[in-house]
């Protein structure tokens, strides 16, 4: 995408985000190292005159030295830019790459960034048809609010938008094999479920005789281990007021399930109104939670859920645990607690990689819409609760259960009659007539035995790795 706007014949205004350590400038220094004409990054909690004073200084590196005037504000910046690009021959099929990093530090408060930057765009560097401006940042939701959804002069003005999202499973074991690391998948899947697919986290492991588990020990429970300390800055370097960001996060790593609207504001003591909203905006659209409903429901009951692998192993391991310890997590990794964790975070790698499992289940072209459900018990019928209901356009309901195990998963007699009575109380209660398929998600497959016939369709670990 980076190299197509590039050779294109016009101006381009891109813009590149994700998640925190995704891997954005990155890509961006790989792909355009030896063109970049101006490459300046915004200061993580520095002032107005410290933004200008470090534009100021990439600015002058530009071209031939000449003495110039410090900007006083960023009109006076920007017009400074558009002076010394206006100095630099034009060559066909060359573009001037402007290239700023981490734009939403930039944007500090009442600080007439954002319109000079429209000013700079729509009366100058539109109309060169040899510049390209990328723009980068990890705060996701600022650049969705501010720039994407601009209503000012900034509207539709985006050419390219490159929404950098975290590795997959086949992705991350890639990576993994050419860092030298040649773990199984189930291994891959176990850390993956640790740190997420971040490249940047990823690639602290190291290979040799040291596994998994030692790789874990070293990242998160020594002193001053490096992902460890990373949780401290992970929210405060993406949103101002990130104490209520926090806040939500923590609640909901409390529920596996998830929380609705009212559940969270009773939790982190919060008004109803904007505040709330704009957090949960602000977490979703950076990918560290999801909104979902449950089958049958409306937007208006939407359940809020906690997705991000790297906060959920920190708080449910890490913040208060000593770092003194040692081995810690070598010990305790084949132990109850990490092994119903390990059953929550299976589900969320499920539905991270919906794709593959539509793929390997052979209606990757239907369209599909994807819920939860559950209903209480009461006197007359148990409860029931179905993961992931796939909601298909050919007549079809995938009802999937998802199981992680160290080996091939055992429908148990018991177990048969629970999946039964879940098939049952879905039909009974949501009076679909649909055809209802019992659909198995697991690690390495549902064993075949005298239960397993409830089965309607399954799929596994390795599915996952499909690219």
């Amino acid at each position: 995408m980076l190299k197509e706007c590039y050779d294109s014949e016009k101006s381009e205004f891109v813009a590149i985000f994700g998640r925190r350590r995704v891997g954005k400038t990155f890509i961006v220094r790989e792909v355009m190292s030896n063109k970049l004409t101006l490459h300046v990054t915004g200061i993580f909690q520095g002032s107005r005159k410290e933004q200008l004073e470090a534009f100021y200084t990439a600015v002058n590196d530009i071209g031939e030295k000449e003495k110039t005037t410090k900007p006083k504000d960023w009109f006076d910046a920007f017009q400074l830019l558009r002076n010394k690009l206006e100095k630099l021959p034009k060559q066909k099929r060359i573009k001037k790459v402007l290239f700023l990093d981490e734009l939403p530090w930039m944007d500090t408060p009442k600080s007439g960034f954002l319109p000079a930057l429209e000013y700079f765009w729509n009366n100058y560097a539109a109309w060169e048809h040899d510049i390209m401006l990328i723009i980068c940042g990890s705060a996701t939701s600022w650049i969705v609010k501010k720039i994407i959804h601009n209503h000012g002069g900034l509207h539709n003005r985006l050419t390219k938008r490159i929404h950098l999202k975290p590795f997959t499973l086949s992705e991350t074991e890639d990576f993994l094999k050419q860092k030298g690391i040649k773990w199984s998948r189930y291994d891959i899947a176990r850390c993956y479920m640790t740190m997420g697919g971040i490249p940047y986290y990823l690639d602290y492991l190291t290979a040799g005789s040291q596994g998994l588990n030692a790789n874990i020990d070293e990242l998160f429970f020594t002193e001053h281990a490096p992902l460890r300390e990373e949780y401290d800055i992970l929210f405060s370097s993406l949103f101002h007021n990130f104490k209520a960001h926090v806040k939500v996060i923590e609640a909901l790593a409390k529920k596996n399930c998830g929380m609705s609207r009212k559940e969270i504001i009773s939790a982190v003591n919060m008004r109803s109104g904007g505040e709330l909203s704009e957090v949960l905006n602000d977490l979703e659209a950076c990918g560290f939670i999801r909104r979902y409903h449950t089958y049958g429901k409306t937007e208006r009951d939407a359940i809020y859920q906690l997705i991000d692998f790297y906060s959920l192993f920190y708080l449910h391991f890490v913040k208060n645990v000593s770092p003194s310890i040692n081995r810690y997590w070598t010990a305790i990794a084949n132990t109850g607690k990490t092994n119903a964790w390990l059953g929550y975070s299976f589900e969320i790698l499920c539905l991270l990689h919906i794709e593959q499992i539509r793929h390997a289940l052979g209606f990757s072209a239907v369209a599909c819409e994807y819920s939860t459900w559950r209903v209480k018990g009461n006197e007359e019928s148990h409860g029931a609760q179905i993961d992931l209901v796939i909601d298909r356009n050919d007549n079809i309901i995938n009802l999937c259960e998802m199981k992680f195990s160290r080996n091939e998963f055992e429908i148990t007699k018991n177990y048969e009659s629970v999946l039964a009575n879940k098939i049952e109380q879905f039909r009974t209660q949501t009076k679909t007539r649909a055809a209802l398929h019992l659909t198995m998600i697991t690690t390495f497959g549902v064993k075949s035995n005298m239960h397993s016939g409830i089965v309607d369709a399954e799929t596994c670990l390795d599915d996952f790795f499909a690219t």
